[in-house]
């Protein structure tokens, strides 16, 4: 399992749970999650969050619309 894994399983977690708003992913788990891993990157862990969406966006796995917010693709 890369770095990453865990928390992009969180983040799509958190959007099929019904959370489409940023600061609403970006809570409990997910942010612990990006917490750890921003110790060793050096970027803060709202920054990792924020790459991780844009990832599993161009992955395909979400989406966001500027109607509803992130929604799982």
């Amino acid at each position: 399992m890369t770095t990453c894994e865990t928390l992009d399983q969180l983040i799509v977690t958190r959007i099929k749970d019904g959370c489409n708003k940023f600061i609403a992913i970006n809570a409990r788990e997910v942010s612990n999650e990006a917490y750890r891993i921003s110790e060793t990157s050096g970027k803060g862990a709202f920054r990792i969050v924020d790459s991780r969406l844009q990832v599993l966006r161009k992955k395909g796995v979400i989406r966001f619309r500027s109607e509803t917010g992130w929604v799982s693709a």
